[in-house]
């Protein structure tokens, strides 16, 4: 059997889709999983337990499975699979890949203090470039510099 299809794997702020296509686009098979877009213990935070996540793919991927209507071949004829994802959404895992927090969604609004100040030429280049406001909001606004201070 020719491998032509690809599986498609978006998981999005508000839902995960799982498509196959085949090699001219179109749609042979289709899920979509809803949850909940995300948390908020106190006002801008936005998180999503991790395991929303992952479940959902692994619930679409059965899905697709079983209606497929047990034609092995749409599944046996995947040649790849892509997978997309939100943003700057950031799951801290433990060393065996387990979420040990709640995710942070890219709608989160939290900010934190730039780790790194460039000083003498550096601060100069920075300036020179335009580049030096962009640096110290891109650390503000970075999940993992807030998380360590």
């Amino acid at each position: 059997m020719e491998k032509t299809n690809f599986l498609t794997i978006d998981c999005g702020t508000q839902s995960t889709r799982v498509m196959i296509f085949d090699k001219y686009g179109n749609i042979l098979a289709k899920e979509k999983i809803e949850y909940e877009p995300y948390f908020s213990l106190k006002p801008g935070y936005a998180e999503q337990d991790a395991n929303v996540f992952w479940n959902s793919i692994i619930t679409g991927c059965q899905q697709i499975k079983e209606h497929s209507d047990g034609s092995s071949d749409l599944l046996s004829s995947i040649c790849a699979v892509g997978v997309t994802t939100q943003r700057d959404s950031m799951v801290l895992v433990d060393k065996e890949g387990n979420p040990i927090r709640a995710a942070i969604t890219w709608l989160d609004q939290r900010t934190s203090r730039p780790v790194y100040r460039p000083k003498g030429v550096y601060y100069i280049l920075y300036n020179i470039i335009g580049m030096y406001q962009s640096l110290m909001k891109t650390q503000a606004e970075a999940s993992c510099n807030w998380l360590m201070q």
